[in-house]
């Protein structure tokens, strides 16, 4: 039986004397318009997750590259990273090529060059602030006194390694015939061409720039990925 708080809150009057009719007659036919229930639909968004904005680093490593940028004795966290990275160049999307190098990141500033070493899990890289010029000689060498390059903390490296440049004069070199290079005869970090393919097509030795990145004096390798961010202030507030 129908509880009489509940059907007082019937608004149809007709409809009450319907169901009080069919109460005291259950054979008695109700004449009133029942009308279906009106069910309010809560739509279900897909979620999207976010896609990594990088094959090679993650957040934490964008912010302490910013770091180092800034000279900032404390790390930025990957929420205050004041950075962004704006990818130009990606090896598996752009090519593994001196040539790809040179048409995208041709005079393009504050550059970042991130890369991970065929066989291993160590991610190398640097900062080029005045950017490389394809010389139309076969080679120039740029004076930059805040460039440096780096190995970066993974699975392996339990401490990420910065490398400041310690002779400005020869930090960058420019070569038709090279893709990004950090330092000059004999220069620190290299990719010459086909960066994913011989082993020897890429190299480190410590030279113009400070410490090792590596356990070895010297080392040649090929890349797995790699990729060039160019980078800008937020327009956003951060705390720092």
């Amino acid at each position: 039986m129908f509880r009489s708080n509940n059907l007082k809150l019937l608004s149809n009057k007709d409809l009450w004397n319907d169901i009080i009719k069919r109460l005291i007659s259950p054979n008695r036919q109700i004449l009133s318009e029942v009308l279906l229930p009106r069910l309010a639909l809560t739509s279900i968004l897909p979620t999207s997750a976010t896609k990594p904005f990088s094959k090679v680093i993650n957040e934490i490593h964008a912010a302490e590259i910013a770091s180092w940028i800034d000279n900032k004795s404390v790390i930025y966290s990957k929420t205050n990273n004041p950075y962004e990275f704006k990818l130009l160049l990606r090896g598996s999307r752009d090519g593994f090529t001196k040539d790809s190098f040179w048409n995208i990141c041709n005079k393009q500033a504050n550059v970042i060059v991130v890369m991970k070493v065929k066989g291993t899990d160590e991610i190398l890289g640097g900062y080029n602030p005045i950017g490389w010029e394809k010389p139309s000689s076969d080679m120039i060498v740029k004076y930059c006194n805040n460039s440096f390059i780096f190995s970066l903390k993974n699975s392996i490296i339990r401490t990420s390694i910065l490398c400041n440049a310690k002779e400005p004069e020869y930090a960058i070199e420019c070569n038709r015939e090279y893709g990004p290079i950090f330092g000059h005869k004999p220069c620190s970090l290299v990719m010459r061409d086909y960066f994913n393919e011989d082993e020897m097509c890429c190299w480190y030795y410590q030279s113009e720039y400070e410490q090792g990145l590596m356990y070895n004096e010297a080392s040649f390798f090929s890349v797995d990925e790699y990729e060039i961010f160019q980078i800008s202030k937020r327009s956003q507030k951060f705390n720092r």
